[in-house]
């Protein structure tokens, strides 16, 4: 077997490249455009790095939503399915390549998000309710 040098941002991994199952990437114009790879070890680093970069953009974009004052609620909706999508990415396609405590740690921090958008929801719509009521009563007193 050839051994083969990887390296990029610091990160390296010096080992013999068996033959499995591979992992093609693409990036756009300024970085590499296919790159395949056939150990599992570099596999999982990279999936694992992929998905930190996902989650962290997840979290930036949910602190985003749940802190605009919007009174439609879209935009905690909008945070809602972003949970459950990324949820779901994780179970389907990536549980494999990441280690237990890492989902813990995901899981925790995304229920957290949750609960607070659905309870921001919940008052929202508490909060539609009472003016729908008191709007009744001006009409019911006029």
């Amino acid at each position: 077997m050839e051994k083969y040098h990887f390296q990029k941002e610091s990160h390296s991994y010096q080992g013999k490249i068996t033959f499995g199952e591979k992992l093609t990437i693409h990036t756009t114009k300024k970085g590499i455009t296919k790159l395949e790879i056939y150990d599992n070890y570099i596999q999982k680093q990279f999936i694992k790095r992929r998905v930190q970069k996902k989650y962290r953009k997840l979290l930036q974009m949910l602190l985003f939503y749940l802190q605009t004052d919007d009174d439609t609620g879209v935009s905690y909706h909008e945070a809602l399915d972003k949970i459950e999508y990324f949820r779901q990415l994780i179970k389907n396609k990536y549980k494999a390549y990441l280690n237990e405590k890492q989902l813990d740690e995901m899981a925790k921090q995304l229920s957290q998000l949750k609960k607070s958008a659905e309870q921001k929801l919940l008052l929202l719509e508490a909060k539609a309710f009472e003016r729908y009521k008191n709007e009744i009563e001006n009409r019911r007193s006029k």
